[in-house]
């Protein structure tokens, strides 16, 4: 059934709904030519189309300059279809693009996403979120693969407040994050940003989060809202719909490779995890804590549960920056045990932890906390 099929008024609103995808190309054949027919007896929605068209016309000029391709590649609209490509940088400037039935518009206000049919290449949509809210998406890939990632937020003075990243799930690390200099204002507030980054991932799991602070979000604005509230958050989206097949959801509640897991720690805990190997095993440890002067506050330690011996202790000499504050310490690395059975511990003190921040947090706050993951070897 087409966009408009069965519908005989001649309401100008209608019409203007579909405007930017007739003059995008992007409605279906039936629909289109009933938005040609009204344009042709309506001079005020000529108008509006022929504003749209002059619009398009000089973003894309910006975009040809910006950019300034070679001859060869001078071909008009050539990235407005497809997208970025593996031999060119991804260009943080708003740019008109259509990717698998999704129309990204821009102008001064900023980027806004305009329904134009099925968004197939969804991997995960984190969007409408609220103040104090924390989510999170698992994916797996099973090929190399380029993703494009569009995130709106709020962000004041070299700061995010309201941010998306993502994390390897095989070792916790963050592989990109929504920072401050990589993003651009995103209509109305200053504090609204955004980012459309294009990144490239190898085969494996990966989660993507969107977190935000106790102020300024969607549908609780304490200023002026962005030109496309209704994306405040974070949207992942592959460049090709065929691409999904390649994808599957991830969940790390079911991870098997986890051996043990204390993570989201609050303030005054003192938690356990016991655990049983029964052969000898490389496991990556991946810890996020606190600590200053070269002592820990929030940290984790393993115990031989039968002699009660610490066989390993987060120490501050072996950690490292993990992003906001400074006391923000964190470590990777491998551990070996025997087989025999073992008790994972995390303690933190009465202050800064996971949702109870007394300075910027952890570029990774989900995972504040302890993971041990297998290694597979």
């Amino acid at each position: 059934m087409s966009d408009l099929e069965g519908w005989g008024g001649s309401d100008c609103a209608v019409f203007e709904e579909m405007l930017a995808g007739f003059e995008a190309g992007d409605l279906k054949e039936a629909a289109s030519e009933l938005v040609r027919r009204h344009v042709d007896s309506c001079a005020s929605c000529a108008g509006k189309l022929a504003a749209l068209s002059e619009s398009a016309e000089k973003e894309r000029a910006a975009w040809d300059e910006a950019v300034e391709p070679s001859p060869a590649e001078a071909q008009p609209n050539r990235l407005a279809t497809r997208g970025p490509s593996r031999d060119r940088p991804w260009v943080l400037k708003p740019i008109p693009l259509l990717i698998a039935g999704l129309v990204l518009a821009a102008g001064a206000a900023g980027v806004r996403f305009l329904a134009a049919g099925p968004t197939t290449n969804v991997v995960a949509s984190l969007t409408g979120v609220g103040d104090e809210e924390a989510r999170a998406h698992g994916f797996t890939l099973a090929r190399p693969m380029d993703l494009r990632v569009y995130a709106v937020g709020e962000g004041m003075s070299g700061e995010m407040y309201d941010y998306a990243w993502i994390v390897d799930a095989s070792t916790g690390s963050p592989v990109w994050t929504m920072k401050f200099g990589d993003t651009q204002h995103a209509g109305g507030a200053d504090k609204n940003r955004m980012v459309d980054h294009l990144i490239s991932l190898e085969p494996g799991s990966y989660i993507v989060y969107y977190k935000t602070d106790g102020s300024h979000s969607y549908e609780e604005w304490n200023s002026a809202k962005p030109s496309n509230p209704e994306h405040w958050g974070v949207t992942v989206l592959t460049m090709d719909s065929g691409d999904r097949t390649a994808i599957e959801r991830y969940d790390p509640e079911a991870d098997p490779a986890i051996v043990a897991q204390l993570i989201r720690v609050n303030d005054d805990q003192h938690l356990r995890q016991p655990f049983t190997l029964e052969r000898r095993t490389e496991m990556r440890v991946y810890a996020i804590g606190e600590g200053m002067g070269n002592e820990m506050y929030d940290y984790a330690w393993i115990e031989n549960a039968r002699t009660r011996r610490t066989i390993w202790k987060m120490t501050y000499g072996e950690t490292g920056h993990a992003g906001g504050a400074e006391k923000n310490r964190m470590v990777e690395g491998i551990l070996r045990l025997p087989a025999g059975s073992y008790v994972l511990h995390y303690q933190s003190d009465d202050s800064h932890s996971y949702d109870s921040w007394n300075a910027s947090p952890p570029v990774n706050p989900f995972n504040y906390g302890v993971t041990l993951r297998r290694t597979g070897r």
